[in-house]
């Protein structure tokens, strides 16, 4: 994610964490190189003001995203460190709708080893500024809160969501 403001107030602020974080200035110039120019008609702005904290801050702190609304977690596909991974910002960010990217393990597998119901399978298509399909995928017991504010937030980063079943390689 992102948000620190309520998803209906739009992104203002978009955070990402990696462990461990090698170059948090290439991390963060690269996320602005391959998300922001698809939001905006001028070219991307300077590695300066990319890694400035006005709008893409780089942690590698989990308690950094307490604030947030949505958590997307992208790290090694291995069950137990996905899980690991979901304990430990279920406990940063208690409020926090989390989602995964993992492509080959069950959502169900990783939420139930983790003890974590809000978390929820997201699987965004490359190129991601040109794509607009999201695959959704909601395990139980996911609830319908958390599935509805999945949606919204899709529909706010301007892409069209699909429900998919369960299943590896969603």
């Amino acid at each position: 994610r992102s948000a620190s403001a309520p998803m209906s107030s739009g992104l203002r602020r978009m955070r990402s964490t990696q462990a461990p974080a090698k170059n948090p200035t290439r991390s963060t110039a690269r996320l602005w190189a391959t998300t922001i120019p698809a939001r905006s008609n001028g070219p991307a702005p300077s590695t300066s003001r990319a890694t400035s904290g006005t709008a893409v801050r780089v942690t590698t702190d989990p308690k950094d995203l307490a604030d947030c609304d949505v958590v997307v977690e992208a790290i090694v596909e291995e069950l137990d460190a996905k899980a690991e991974l979901m304990r430990t910002l279920d406990q940063a960010c208690p409020n926090a709708d989390l989602a995964t990217t993992t492509s080959s393990l069950g959502i169900g597998d990783i939420s139930g080893k983790a003890g974590v119901p809000r978390l929820y399978g997201l699987h965004v298509f490359n190129p991601v500024p040109r794509m607009k399909l999201v695959e959704l995928c909601f395990p139980e017991p996911v609830s319908d809160g958390v599935r509805d504010r999945a949606l919204a937030w899709c529909a706010l980063l301007g892409k069209t969501a699909v429900e998919v079943p369960d299943q590896s390689g969603f």
